[in-house]
């Protein structure tokens, strides 16, 4: 049996972490754990995430810093950034942070869970999908 993947996400955005809840919970390799500011996040850390989901426009601090704050505390499973802005240097600034994907809203479904499962480095800890 397969251990659940354990995929924290941080969005400020209750829409969007209702969204993310109900794609990724539907997955039965896959544990989810929502936050809605950057101080849930850094708060959940006993809950042992294997991949976090970020987005990059978040209240208190922005999501590179929060990136930075979660490493600093001890958190170092991969992060895929998620943001509404394409711009290809915005893009490339937030991969050359360390993030594992960074994705563009809006998000599909399908791509999404292909795309955790490549930076998680894991297929096997999600379902057949």
């Amino acid at each position: 049996m397969n251990t659940p993947l354990r995929v924290l996400c941080v969005d400020d955005d209750p829409d969007m972490r209702r969204w993310l809840d109900v794609v990724l919970a539907a997955d039965p390799g896959c544990t989810v754990q929502l936050c809605a500011s950057p101080r849930e996040a850094l708060a959940a850390r006993d809950f042992g995430a294997d991949l976090v989901i970020l987005d990059v426009v978040l209240p208190e601090m922005d999501g590179p810093e929060l990136f930075a704050a979660l490493r600093a505390g001890g958190i170092s499973a991969p992060v895929v950034f998620v943001t509404a802005n394409n711009d290809p240097r915005h893009l490339e600034r937030l991969a050359a942070l360390g993030a594992a994907d960074v994705m563009v809203k809006p998000l599909d479904p399908e791509n999404l869970i292909t795309r955790l499962r490549r930076s998680a480095g894991q297929a096997s800890r999600f379902s057949g999908r």
